[in-house]
């Protein structure tokens, strides 16, 4: 009897067939249940049993290693530039094969796939899967933009959340179609970029020291697009120029419709100017000449010293 199944094996004496039993059905039959596969209706198995077959798996898989190390030597994979396709050279010294044989087939097909042979290295390979890389990403960049007219995201009127129209259909979903993946619906909104997207953009711009303070103070897309010109003060950024260069490749990118004005977010940016503020609490500003140019430089001085009660004591002391 099997332990996962209600049924019974058992061989008959007359014409030494194996029959089935369901005993909860009361049915015999010649066939076993279809659930059970390529198994049997037996016992489970024992050490021996199990060690022997661990034994056989092992070494079907080293024969079969060795017989695809043979096919290695004996075959070479070769790229045709004009047929576009690979072909298989044969260059061993077998007699059952003609010598300088080739074949579009692959030899011995049944000991591995195409994943057997060495990649091939020349231009045309990589020429190859460069192209067939490129073609992947653009069908599935024409793929989503296709579902993307097919579809419209609105927002909840009552929880304000996410949701996805079929325009054909009319259904409604809360969850965005699969076929996008992982992108965004609007990969163009800087509302949704996240910190390394705003970073890669600061510098795209040509401000590459300014990342490090976008990472420590978390400036995500939805509050980048909430700064006035002083507020890039906060990344270390004191030019000017600088800041009005970040505002006007804010404002160039198609999908600007103005800046961020939402509550949540302002109120993440008056956080933001305090913490700031807190920082820099004795920090000053003065002009000193260096040659004949004239440099603003910041230099924080030592915060007055605090009188203490010992202090305070021997000061007496010694008056």
């Amino acid at each position: 009897m099997c332990d996962s199944c209600d049924a019974y094996r058992h061989q008959s004496g007359g014409n030494k067939t194996i029959e089935y039993t369901d005993h909860e059905r009361a049915k015999v039959t010649w066939s076993k249940p279809r659930l059970l596969g390529k198994e049997e209706l037996r016992p489970f198995l024992t050490v021996n049993e199990a060690a022997f077959k661990m034994q056989q798996l092992h070494r079907n898989w080293k024969a079969r290693e060795i017989a695809r190390d043979a096919m290695r030597v004996a075959w070479n994979r070769v790229y045709s530039p004009q047929e576009r396709r690979f072909f298989f050279f044969y260059k061993g010294e077998s007699p059952l094969v003609l010598p300088t044989t080739a074949s579009w087939t692959q030899p011995c097909r049944s000991i591995g796939g195409i994943w057997v042979w060495r990649p091939v290295l020349s231009e045309h390979v990589a020429a190859m899967r460069i192209q067939n890389l490129w073609r992947n990403f653009a069908g599935r960049r024409d793929l989503r933009e296709r579902v993307r007219q097919m579809y419209s995201m609105e927002h909840d009127p009552i929880t304000g959340a996410e949701c996805y129209r079929n325009l054909k259909t009319g259904e409604v979903s809360d969850r965005k179609p699969l076929s996008l993946g992982s992108e965004r619906w609007d990969q163009d909104d800087m509302m949704l970029w996240t910190v390394e997207e705003v970073v890669m953009f600061i510098r795209r711009c040509g401000l590459k020291r300014f990342a490090p303070k976008i990472r420590h103070f978390n400036v995500d897309g939805a509050l980048l697009m909430t700064f006035d010109p002083e507020d890039f003060l906060l990344l270390g950024q004191a030019d000017s120029v600088n800041a009005k260069k970040i505002l006007l490749n804010i404002e160039r990118r198609p999908a600007f419709s103005g800046y961020n004005k939402r509550a949540k977010d302002l109120l993440r940016r008056a956080a933001l100017r305090q913490r700031h503020l807190e920082g820099t609490q004795y920090t000053q500003v003065r002009l000193t000449w260096v040659g004949r140019e004239e440099i603003k430089v910041a230099f924080a001085p030592r915060p007055p010293r605090r009188r203490t009660k010992f202090m305070h004591s021997s000061s007496i002391l010694g008056s």
